[in-house]
């Protein structure tokens, strides 16, 4: 087969990966070392921040539909469905190979015991157990889960995953909040984990355990990427900038890269040698050390790729494009440390935090992040919390189905001191509540609550083949960027009628 053959055959799978990822990938020719290239489609995120974010990954799929490419006379539909799980086996138990030729029965036996396990129910309630997989041997596993404050319990002897699938009593004591099983190398429960006294629920735990190095990763690729935007709009003419203030700029910007660098570094490090897997409601998610999440749910797999979602928020929050946010940044560079990029890097955290708590718990939600005129105002996050009363106006009285909101007698639960509850004031336990109510939580671009509950306007939207709550995200991208729960635990984002990405 020719490259061109090889090139259209990548693409055949095209859609289907669109689905597998949630991004839209176009595969084309390359003159790097590999002949096949890819391309993002969709404007919610630079292509520099897209390979930062995507090569491990796309390596993984390279290596899978090549050897697919190479083992096949012709296409079948079948073949992409054994890809997808080769690719998701491959990210599982090969981290650090591109072998797809062979795998261990033992890991193929494991996967199909944890497909049993998410179908099993107790008193008719859907089973909800937690694994803590150690994938290398030799671990001081007591150790290593003490450090994020989980207590071990080891077995008196290794005993076969399936002994505790099989007992009825392990499908209720095995909670993922307060107690789980530990695999080792060889799929073989050595031991239970338990949530001691003061510590979060395991699975609360676990989602969090990574928080503190996508902050770091999105401030390297922001800045990169700004950088890279930078020296393409001076080759291009389209702005002008003195020597001086542009070698200052880049002196700081590549100290200050070097220094994320390190301590993202050495935050990796500290990050726990194991993968964690939570079966619940019929659905298995597994925990890679890779900032995404596997989904296994009614036999197909998804990747779900949280930090690219918080790339897409930081981009479309503070794009590169808005002359008054590139004039701010490389004119106040010496305040990068405290700027308004990282406090808008701890909102997006703390809402895409929220976000996985109700897509895990599968409770249906709306979020309509306002975009205005006034979004390249670099300062307006800085200032002092605003009046709700002065927030509330920031909403289109176009965008609202009564042209009003409704928030009457609860207008004071969203406001502290009369000023609007910011994403980073309120209980996660709270915001949970506010978001599970029907209608969209409506926020403005510093992540302050101007209302709930609210029914968008969605004439203009084709409903033909959308639910209530996708078109009411369709009407509300067309004010900003729409994020959807959906019941099933399905993230959709939008803006302007775009989908960003799906999760």
């Amino acid at each position: 087969m020719t490259k061109s053959e090889k090139l259209m055959f990548f693409n055949h799978f095209r859609e289907q990966l669109k689905h597998f990822i949630g991004l839209d990938l176009e595969f084309s020719d390359s003159d790097q070392e590999k002949d096949i290239t890819f391309h993002l489609k969709t404007t919610g995120i630079s292509q520099k921040t897209a390979r930062m974010l995507l090569d491990e990954l796309t390596c993984k799929i390279f290596a899978v539909l090549s050897y697919y490419y190479n083992h096949t006379n012709g296409f079948e539909l079948r073949q992409f469905i054994s890809a997808v799980e080769e690719i998701a086996l491959l990210i599982i138990f090969h981290s650090d190979s591109l072998s797809v030729s062979c795998y261990d029965l033992k890991a193929y036996s494991f996967i199909k015991l944890l497909k049993e396990a998410s179908t099993k129910t107790y008193e008719s309630a859907h089973t909800s157990l937690g694994f803590f997989y150690f994938q290398r041997p030799y671990l001081n596993i007591e150790q290593e889960l003490h450090k994020i404050g989980l207590e071990y319990l080891p077995a008196s002897y290794p005993i076969d995953a399936s002994a505790f699938i099989e007992d009825k009593r392990s499908l209720r004591l095995i909670d993922n909040k307060h107690l789980s099983l530990v695999v080792n190398h060889e799929f073989l429960v050595t031991g239970f984990v338990r949530k001691q006294s003061d510590c979060e629920l395991i699975r609360t735990a676990i989602m969090a355990m990574y928080n503190e190095v996508d902050e770091l990763k999105l401030q390297y690729m922001y800045y990169s990427s700004l950088y890279d935007y930078l020296n393409d709009q001076l080759a291009e003419n389209t702005i002008t900038l003195s020597r001086d203030t542009y070698d200052k700029f880049s002196s700081y910007i590549f100290a200050n890269l070097d220094t994320l660098k390190a301590i993202s570094a050495q935050k990796e490090q500290k990050i726990p040698p194991f993968q964690f897997i939570d079966i619940y409601n019929r659905e298995l998610n597994w925990y890679t050390n890779h900032n995404f999440t596997l989904r296994l749910a009614n036999g197909n797999w998804k990747i779900k790729h949280y930090l690219a979602l918080k790339a897409i928020l930081l981009e479309k929050l503070l794009p590169y494009d808005c002359d008054q946010t590139l004039s701010y940044l490389v004119r106040n560079y010496s305040t990068l440390k405290t700027n308004v990029v990282d406090i808008t890097i701890k909102r997006i955290d703390r809402l895409v935090g929220l976000i996985k708590r109700l897509s895990q718990t599968e409770k249906g939600s709306l979020f309509v992040i306002l975009l205005d005129a006034n979004l390249c105002d670099t300062t307006r996050p800085q200032k002092e919390p605003i009046r709700h009363e002065k927030a509330i106006q920031q909403i289109p009285v176009q965008m609202l189905l009564k042209g009003d909101t409704s928030l009457n007698k609860f207008v004071h639960i969203i406001k502290r001191h009369d000023y609007a509850l910011n994403v980073l004031d309120g209980d996660f336990l709270f915001l949970e509540l506010l978001a599970s109510i029907d209608g969209a939580v409506i926020l403005d671009s510093s992540f302050n609550f101007l209302s709930f509950g609210e029914l968008l306007d969605i004439s203009g939207i084709r409903t033909e083949a959308l639910g209530a709550r996708t078109a009411a995200a369709y009407a509300g991208s067309r004010f900003g960027i729409a994020i959807k729960v959906s019941q099933d635990g399905d993230v959709l984002v939008l803006h302007n009628g775009e989908i960003l990405i799906e999760i």
